[in-house]
C-alpha cells in the first residue's frame, strides 16, 4: 500500500493545499470502506516514524525502499519534498486506489494490451459500479444501442476523467 501510494504520488504530481484537488480527493474518500479506512491508517502509523502526524517523503521513501529494495534505483525523491498530512494521506490513499481499481479493470478488458477498450464493454462494467459513475460521465461514453458502441476508449484517460483529474 506504501508502494502503491508512492507511484501514485509521483505519477500525479499532487498538490496538496490545492483547494480543488483536496475536494475531489475528499469525494473518493467518502466511496472507500471503514475496512480501506482503516487499512490506510494502519499504514499511516506505520510510515509515519516519528510520530508527528505528518509523512515527510523520506519517511514515505524508507518504507518504500525496505518493501521493494530491488526497486530502489526507480524511487526517487521528488524535488517539491512535500510533507502530507493524515487527511492529506487518507484522500490520496484513496485516489490510487480508485485509480488503480478502475485501471486493473480496464487492463482485464484489453485483451489485447492496446490501450484501449471498446465503449460497449466499458459500459457493461461500469454499470456494475454506478454509486461511483454520475451519469454524465457516463455519458461520454455514449448510450446503449446507439452506433458507436464500437468506438475504443483510451482507458488510462478515461481512469483520469472517472477520478476528476488532469488528462
Amino acid at each position: 500500500m506504501a508502494k502503491m501510494c508512492y507511484d501514485h504520488i509521483e505519477k500525479t504530481k499532487p498538490q496538496f493545499g490545492n483547494v480543488y484537488e483536496s475536494y475531489r480527493r475528499s469525494l473518493l474518500l467518502r466511496k472507500v470502506t471503514t475496512a480501506q479506512k482503516e487499512e490506510f491508517k494502519e499504514v499511516f502509523n506505520l510510515i509515519d516514524e516519528n510520530d508527528d502526524g505528518t509523512i515527510q517523503e523520506e519517511e514515505l521513501l524508507r518504507v518504500v525502499n525496505s518493501l521493494a529494495p530491488d526497486e530502489t534505483s526507480k524511487i526517487k525523491c521528488c524535488a517539491t519534498n512535500q510533507t502530507m498530512t493524515y487527511d492529506e494521506f487518507m484522500s490520496i490513499m484513496a485516489e490510487a486506489e480508485f485509480y488503480n481499481l478502475f485501471l486493473n479493470t480496464f487492463n482485464t478488458l484489453d485483451v489485447y494490451n492496446s490501450g484501449f477498450v471498446r465503449a460497449k464493454e466499458l459500459r457493461s462494467i461500469l454499470s456494475g459500479i454506478h454509486d461511483l459513475i454520475s451519469d454524465e460521465q457516463m455519458s461520454i461514453i455514449g448510450e446503449p444501442g446507439e452506433e458507436g458502441e464500437d468506438f475504443l476508449v483510451n482507458y488510462e484517460q478515461f481512469t483520469k476523467m472517472l477520478l476528476g483529474t488532469k488528462i
